[in-house]
C-alpha cells in the first residue's frame, strides 16, 4: 500500500513543478531540469546519464538534443574514447537551472506547507531508509 502512495505523491509533485515551469519564463521541462541538474557539477558521459536518469539511449539523445537546441548543454566526443559522448552544461544552462531551482524550491515549500517540522523530518528519515534498503537490494540483485 505504501509504494503506490509514494509513487502517486512523486507524480503529483512533478506535475506541479512542470506546470509552474511551463507557466514561467523558464524554458524547461522537469526531465530537462533533472538532466541539467545532473550535469551541473561536472561533465558526464552520455551512457552514465542514461543510467542515472533511467532512460534508454534514444530517449536520452532526444532529451539532450532539445537542451542543445536551447544552448543549455554542449556535447562532445571524449578525447580518450571516441565512442563516448560527454555532456556539459553551458552558462545559459546554468541560468535556466537556477531559475528552475527557484521554482522547484517554491513548489516544495507550497506542497509541504501543511506538514509540521516533525512530519517533514519523519518523512525524510523514512524515505532515506527506503532508498538505502532499495539500493542494497538492487546491488544484491546485480551480483547474481
Amino acid at each position: 500500500m505504501l509504494i503506490p502512495v509514494v509513487n502517486r505523491s512523486n507524480k503529483m509533485v512533478q506535475l506541479v513543478m512542470e506546470q509552474r515551469m511551463l507557466c514561467s519564463s523558464v524554458d524547461l521541462t522537469i526531465k530537462q531540469y533533472i538532466l541539467l541538474h545532473r550535469v551541473s557539477e561536472q561533465e558526464r558521459a552520455q551512457h552514465e546519464l542514461a543510467m542515472i536518469t533511467n532512460r534508454d539511449k534514444g530517449s536520452l539523445t532526444r532529451l539532450i538534443q532539445s537542451l542543445e537546441r536551447k544552448d543549455f548543454v554542449t556535447r562532445r566526443v571524449c578525447a580518450t574514447d571516441s565512442r563516448m559522448n560527454l555532456v556539459k552544461i553551458t552558462r545559459k544552462g546554468r541560468s535556466a537551472l537556477k531559475k528552475g531551482s527557484d521554482i522547484v524550491k517554491q513548489a516544495f515549500k507550497d506542497i509541504t506547507q501543511d506538514l509540521s517540522k516533525t512530519e517533514t523530518e519523519s518523512m525524510l528519515k523514512c524515505c532515506a531508509k527506503m532508498n538505502t534498503r532499495a539500493s542494497e537490494l538492487f546491488e544484491k540483485g546485480q551480483q547474481k
